[in-house]
């Protein structure tokens, strides 16, 4: 269907995206582009309000149990560094999904502080709570959605540093070492690397969430969203 495609394309009077990643691949397919900077989708602070956090104790992963979201790269890590950590909670906070990473129970079995927790939550809890009383957040990504990923910026706007893979538009997200920590795709060792020198320094992991969220609400906003789309 490759004609009708391009048939399509040329029937589109203005092509607007957020990253420059994907500015770069449309233009290899000679289709003009036009960068707008979006805002964050998902406001999870504002969905807590004034509902009180607790200390931060855990390391959160939150999508789809799957392969293609490294959930196996995520279970890894936690297998690794739960026991060296007996304090901290390592938690997989999942939807349901048809294709489903095997062999996590055995894990969360072998573990008293590595937690499955399914979707719709039990009373009282959100995601927004499990969020913010989080060190950090490990998603070590292989397949991305959607450039920029939401949960990525949802994440680091609520003031939490994120490990995540370093491929397509996630360098434009996130400043490796300073608003989080960056990984090759498929590397184990590095993202329990990244993980345990969060956990290890908490004044660095602290610190990196101040800079995450002030990063954010620079760069990613919608301060100038709508008169920059109608000038388009």
């Amino acid at each position: 269907f490759a004609w009708f495609k391009k048939r399509l394309w040329k029937r589109v009077d203005a092509v607007i995206t957020a990253t420059d990643y994907t500015v770069a691949k449309l233009e290899e397919q000679n289709i003009q582009v036009t960068k707008v900077r979006h805002g964050v989708m998902r406001d999870l602070l504002a969905e807590q309000g004034t509902q009180p956090i607790e200390q931060q104790k855990r390391v959160l992963f939150w999508r789809d149990l799957t392969v293609e979201n490294g959930a196996d790269v995520a279970l890894a890590v936690f297998d690794s560094l739960a026991g060296k950590y007996p304090a901290i909670q390592f938690e997989m906070t999942v939807r349901k999904h048809w294709n489903e990473l095997c062999g996590v129970q055995e894990i969360v079995d072998r573990h008293p502080n590595v937690v499955l927790r399914r979707f719709p939550y039990e009373e009282g809890v959100t995601l927004s709570q499990l969020l913010l009383e989080s060190v950090c957040v490990v998603l070590p990504i292989r397949d991305i959605s959607i450039d920029p990923q939401l949960v990525i910026i949802e994440t680091l706007a609520a003031g939490i540093p994120i490990v995540t893979t370093n491929q397509r538009s996630n360098p434009e997200i996130v400043q490796d070492g300073v608003t989080g920590i960056l990984v090759p795709l498929d590397d184990v060792h590095a993202t329990t690397e990244a993980v345990d020198n969060l956990l290890g320094n908490p004044e660095v992991a602290s610190q990196m969430g101040i800079e995450a969220k002030a990063d954010i609400a620079l760069r990613w906003n919608w301060n100038t969203y709508v008169q920059d789309v109608t000038a388009v």
